[in-house]
């Protein structure tokens, strides 16, 4: 007699289902690897420091200072007179502009720098320079022989402020050109706090990064008229 013995079969297991009716296997296979991803080093740029820039509308709640600061301000005419000349087709209201500044801090020095050109009468501007207390400081334009104009106070400013410093606990630079900028890192390093003070749209950005506070102006400090 013969016995047929039926063949073994492997028993079916059943895979698990989760609730939403996909299987475990199914939702691992249907779900793409992510490929790593590796970080780019930052560049320069992202690295430096977030410009401090407070309008000077928003200075009293913002930015208090203290009454007993001896402040210095060093107002660089020519760059700022030309930036609001071009910029707002008007002039500077340099009393809102020393107010908005000394915000009743004690007044050491106020120097105002000018260049002169001969066929430019600037005897009332530098009158009101005057009558609101400036020290002026005057040099003519020189015109070399090709016919081009060099006239600057980046050099008198410097010296300046540097011979003043330890009369000053504040330096209040009124200017936004970039070639100040190792003048503030210097004048910070010997303890002094230097306010930067200019137009946004003429000034360097190494000058506001280097500034203890920069403070952008606006109409605010512009004549009415």
């Amino acid at each position: 007699m013969v016995i047929q013995i039926p063949p073994v079969t492997s028993a079916k297991i059943e895979k698990p289902v989760s609730k939403t009716g996909i299987t475990a296997s199914a939702k691992k296979k249907d779900t793409p690897k992510q490929p790593d991803t590796v970080k780019e080093p930052k560049q320069a740029d992202e690295l430096r420091p977030e410009v401090v820039g407070i309008p000077l509308s928003e200075i009293p709640r913002e930015f208090p200072v203290s009454f007993a600061q001896r402040l210095g301000i060093f107002v660089d005419v020519q760059n700022m007179f030309y930036t609001a000349k071009h910029k707002y087709q008007r002039k500077i209201d340099f009393k809102k502009l020393i107010e908005a500044i000394s915000r009743k801090r004690q007044i050491v020095r106020a120097m105002a720098y000018l260049i002169e050109a001969p066929e430019i009468n600037q005897s009332q501007f530098k009158h009101v320079l005057a009558e609101l207390g400036f020290e002026l400081r005057i040099k003519d334009l020189r015109v070399r022989a090709d016919g081009t104009a060099k006239g600057d106070w980046d050099m008198g400013i410097a010296i300046d402020t540097i011979n003043l410093r330890e009369k000053l606990d504040v330096v209040a630079l009124v200017s936004g050109d970039g070639d100040f900028t190792d003048l503030v890192y210097m004048l910070k390093a010997n303890g002094l706090r230097v306010e930067v003070y200019s137009f946004p749209s003429n000034t360097a950005d190494d000058l506001k990064r280097a500034a203890t506070f920069y403070h952008p102006l606006g109409e605010e400090v512009l004549m009415k008229w």
